[in-house]
This record gives C-alpha cells, structure tokens and sequence, in this order.
C-alpha cells in the first residue's frame, strides 16, 4: 500500500483504512473455512487454554497488535509520513 500510495499520489493512510474492511471479511471467510475442515475432517480438538495462558500470551504480544495503531495514528496524526517526499531537483 505504500508503494502503490508513493506512484499513484494516493493517500496511503486512506488506503489502509480501505484494506481493514476487505481484511475483515477475508478473516471471516478464512475461520469459517478452517472451521468447516476441522469438523468435515474430523480433526481431535486440544485442550482450553486457561485464564493465565491466555493473559501470558497477551501480554507478549501486545507490542505487536498495537502496532497498526501506531502507525495509523502517526501518519493521521501528522507526526510522521508513510513516504519521504523529495524535492525535484
């Protein structure tokens, strides 16, 4: 997206904001896909994760699901760029 945002002057913040619906839907599709195999199929379920298992592995990967909003925030926020305009010479 920045790529296509930097050649074609398009907004980039516009077209990551544009790629949370299609991302959405493509989630969807794909859990309800994995879903219907694993029950087609036959797969052996495992075991719940616990409160405490859950709450770890929140923890280690909070950085990285805050991540998007990070950037997203910086670049509508005004205090960074997705490209580096240079001036023509």
């Amino acid at each position: 997206m920045i790529v296509y945002g930097a050649v074609a002057s398009v907004s980039v913040g516009a077209l990551f904001i544009s790629g949370i619906g299609a991302g959405i839907v493509f989630g969807t599709i794909y859990i309800l896909y994995c879903y219907t195999y694993a029950r087609v199929t036959g797969l052996p379920r495992t075991r719940r994760a616990t409160l405490a298992e859950i709450g770890q592995a929140a923890r280690e990967v909070v950085w990285g699901l805050g991540m998007p909003v990070i950037i997203l925030g910086g670049i509508y926020g005004g205090i960074f760029t997705p490209t580096r305009r240079r001036p023509c010479p």
